[in-house]
This record gives C-alpha cells, structure tokens and sequence, in this order.
C-alpha cells in the first residue's frame, strides 16, 4: 500500500505535476498497524477503517506512536471529511472495476498462465479507460451510447419521407426520391 503511494508520489514528480500524494484512502482490508504508521512517517494521512474486532486493541508494550497513528486513523475515518472521502473512492475505483469484471467480462478466464491473464486484464482496463476519456471529449462513450441510433435513423428516414411527400404535394408534381424514378420517366 505505501509503496503505491510512493510509487504514485514519484511518478507525479516526473510528470512535473505541483501536486503532492496527501492522503492515503482504502477499504478495511488494507488496515494494519504498519500502513498507518508507514503514512504517518511519510506525511499522508490515512483513511483507512479498522476491521471489526470483538476485542478491544491491548497497546501495552507497544510504540506510543502506533497507537497515536491508529487513533488519528481511527478519528480521520469516521470524520465527515473521511466519509466523503470513502464515498468517492467507492463511486470511481470500485465501480470502474464493478465495470471491468461484470461488463467488460473480465470476472472469469479461459486463459491458462499469469502473463496471458495479466495481458487480457490490462487490456479490458484499458479498454475501460479509453471509453472514459472518449465520453469526456466527446460526449459520448458508453456502451449503450449507439444502441438507440438505429432508432433514431429509422425515425429521421420516415420523417424525411414525410417532408418530401408533402413537398410534392404542395408542388403538385412527384419528386421520386425513394423509389429512384421522376414523374418524367413515369409519364415515358
């Protein structure tokens, strides 16, 4: 988990990007004693809740600053902010993976060895990616984006139709275009 975050810090550096890693937010599976004190000493805060213990946390014999960096923790997940902070990460992380693995089909394999899963993986996320920065400059992007042009043709075409049936009407002459023939070669 730190190293990520150290991982993502760097790479914000290289990118020349003024933004710094400041926080650090998971779900409860990640939670250790060592996480939280490993972002303590780096300078990001943790947001990080604790899994459910029938027991209460024995800290005797222990380092004051585990127990002051599991307290904050504690007290910065359950705050509003920490709050927010999950909601957010549960609406973009965990529901593009929610895509990737139920859309884009990506929950089972057929393919036998880890680099074969890892190539088919990468490239359903990317995949995902592409449709996210495709929906963002042109608006569309999504998978059901093209499902009702078909529709919307069909309905644009009769329409068209009617236009150019009441055109000949008014002109008192027919126009031919859907069948491709004039009234000039109807009347040869």
């Amino acid at each position: 988990m730190i190293d990520t975050a150290i991982d993502a810090a760097v790479n914000l550096g290289e990118a020349g990007c003024e933004n710094e890693v400041e926080a650090i937010v998971a779900d409860k599976g990640y939670h250790s004693t060592k996480v939280v004190l490993q972002a303590a000493e780096f300078g990001m805060q943790a947001y990080i809740p604790e899994r459910a213990s029938p027991a209460q946390r024995r800290w005797a014999g222990k380092d004051p600053a585990e127990k002051k960096a599991v307290y904050a923790a504690r007290r910065r997940t359950k705050s509003e902010h920490g709050k927010l902070l999950s909601r957010t990460r549960s609406e973009l992380v965990e529901r593009s993976f929610a895509h990737v693995c139920d859309t884009g089909g990506a929950r089972r394999t057929w393919l036998r060895g880890l680099t074969s899963v890892t190539k088919r993986h990468l490239m359903v996320a990317a995949a995902r990616n592409l449709s996210t920065i495709m929906r963002v400059i042109c608006g569309i992007g999504s998978p059901r984006t093209l499902q009702g042009l078909r529709a919307l043709l069909q309905l644009a075409w009769i329409h068209f139709g009617r236009l150019m049936s009441a055109l000949e009407h008014l002109l008192g002459r027919g126009v031919g275009w859907a069948r491709g023939t004039s009234s000039s070669s109807l009347a040869a």
